[in-house]
């Protein structure tokens, strides 16, 4: 029994004792290390993140009160919680947000902080390969740039529009809307006020979130659009979809958070609540150019249509208001 006892130890304290890595490669030049080099810990290559991060083109922060990483750049926001070994990822191209617990810990080492760096990478793009007979961590870049920079200069274009103002042309005839088409506006308005009765998420928890929105879902899958309107409907569904995801998401990493201090709740909600927003702007600007070329073509003011029945159901004007001075 004691020498299978040895035995185990000296197993553990193999797995666990510090091994150095050669190197760490980006475009396979070897990253240069400042004052700590990566070790591998357990099979996990871990490093001090500002060199090789900032080595990928990343901006790093350090918040000496709230022990919490930024590492930024133009496409992500990645946010890590040294003390919670929790991971905070937003994407500032399509609005996702990420969050988990690291499975393999912070660790420190001679004064310095050491992160897995395997975690890190593969939430916002890039793959760790290890070389086992050279020792070399490989960072390999997995984004495709002409593809994001496409999706951020079109956002850009999207939230710079400004809204268009519908005036009624004076020699056109104006085509009112149809009894059907204001029982379909009344119907997804409905939706929209069901919704709107927990729009503040914090005080509800995530089932009755998911609930709420179930019940709004069935509402709009029940209303169907009539002819001249079934262009607008696959707009609003998608859009629905894209504000429930959004909204369970941001319920989700509240209570990620929860037992974070304030000013890292503010902090990680400001960054999610700001990408979240650029993600829905594309679709609700979809929504406006639609209501506004179909004004042009009836040559009534829809979207005032559109307000006035939202009200007779409760909704203010403000809850379904979807303006580019919303989404900036």
């Amino acid at each position: 029994m004691k020498r299978f006892l040895s035995l185990a130890l000296a197993t553990v304290t193999l797995l666990s004792t510090p091994v150095f890595a050669n190197a760490v490669l980006v475009d396979n030049t070897p990253v240069e290390f400042t004052d700590q080099e990566p070790v591998i810990i357990n099979e996990r290559t871990y490093v001090p993140i500002r060199d090789v991060f900032e080595k990928l083109g990343f901006e790093v922060s350090w918040d000496q009160e709230t022990k919490m990483v930024d590492i930024t750049n133009d496409y992500y926001s990645i946010s890590l919680l040294t003390a919670s070994d929790k991971l905070v990822v937003t994407s500032f191209v399509n609005g996702v947000l990420k969050y988990k617990k690291l499975e393999d810990p912070v660790v420190i080492q001679n004064d310095r902080t050491l992160l897995p760096l395997r975690a890190i990478l593969e939430s916002a793009g890039y793959e760790l390969d290890f070389d086992a007979e050279t020792k070399a961590a490989i960072i390999n870049d997995t984004n495709n740039y002409n593809e994001l920079d496409e999706k951020i200069n079109a956002i850009k274009e999207s939230m710079s529009k400004e809204e268009r103002e519908f005036t009624a042309a004076p020699n056109k005839e104006a085509v009112p809307l149809t009894e059907d088409e204001k029982a379909y506006i009344l119907g997804f308005a409905t939706a929209l006020k069901g919704f709107d009765s927990v729009s503040d998420i914090d005080e509800y928890p995530t089932e009755e979130l998911e609930k709420v929105f179930s019940s709004a879902e069935m509402l709009l899958d029940s209303t169907t659009p009539p002819d001249s309107l079934k262009e607008l409907h696959p707009m609003i569904k998608k859009t629905f979809s894209e504000v429930k995801e959004t909204v369970l998401n941001l319920k989700g990493l509240q209570d990620f958070i929860a037992d974070e201090p304030d000013n890292v709740k503010m902090n990680l909600t400001l960054y999610a609540g700001l990408a979240s927003v650029v993600g829905l702007s594309s679709s609700l600007n979809e929504i406006n150019e639609s209501i506004y070329n179909l004004s042009v073509e009836r040559n009534i003011d829809i979207a005032k249509e559109i307000q006035t029945i939202a009200e007779s159901v409760g909704l203010k004007s403000n809850d379904i208001e979807t303006t580019n001075e919303d989404v900036q």
